[in-house]
């Protein structure tokens, strides 16, 4: 009998120690999803910003880029990059992305640089400013670009010179 009551009272102990585990790995999900949704509403309050693989295949994509690029994020997630690139700048990008892989920086601002030009769903061309950053990711590296159509502001900027030379 004492034999049988140390079993039901180990049992006991173990449905303890199990429903114990259960609430925390509950409580570890919810976190986890409370810090998902941070960070989703974080990238989807700013400006367009898409993550890429070494093969420069797209696996993120935020509401920003949907605006600014004219496609889904399921449309987008796994296709190359280049599909958002004019055609006369896809060469240069590849290039340009792997001298930045190889080099020490982390991150680059696009700033004062070229021109960087965009291409939407419809194949409109448009000028972004930039920034990428790249992050290891085990043995592999991954590219976040941060983008931002800048249409507006060159027109208006060149609105601004016309009248200047008029007024000159």
């Amino acid at each position: 009998m004492a034999g049988l009551i140390g079993l039901v009272v180990d049992n006991m102990r173990t449905h303890d120690a199990y429903r114990l585990r259960i609430t925390e790995l509950h409580a570890e999900k919810e976190q986890r999803a409370a810090a998902e949704a941070r960070l989703t509403a974080i990238l989807d309050s700013g400006d367009a910003v898409l993550s890429a693989d070494e093969q420069q295949r797209i696996t993120l994509f935020n509401k920003a880029a949907e605006t600014v690029f004219g496609y889904t994020a399921l449309e987008m997630l796994g296709e190359p990059i280049e599909r958002l690139l004019p055609e006369r700048f896809a060469a240069g990008h590849a290039e340009h992305v792997r001298q930045f892989a190889q080099s020490q920086e982390s991150n680059r601002n696009m700033h004062g640089r070229p021109a960087i030009w965009g291409r939407r769903k419809d194949g409109s061309e448009f000028p972004v400013e930039a920034g990428i950053a790249k992050v290891p990711d085990g043995d592999k590296m991954m590219f976040t670009v941060t983008l931002r159509d800048i249409s507006a502001r060159l027109h208006a900027e060149d609105k601004l010179q016309r009248l200047g030379r008029i007024l000159d």
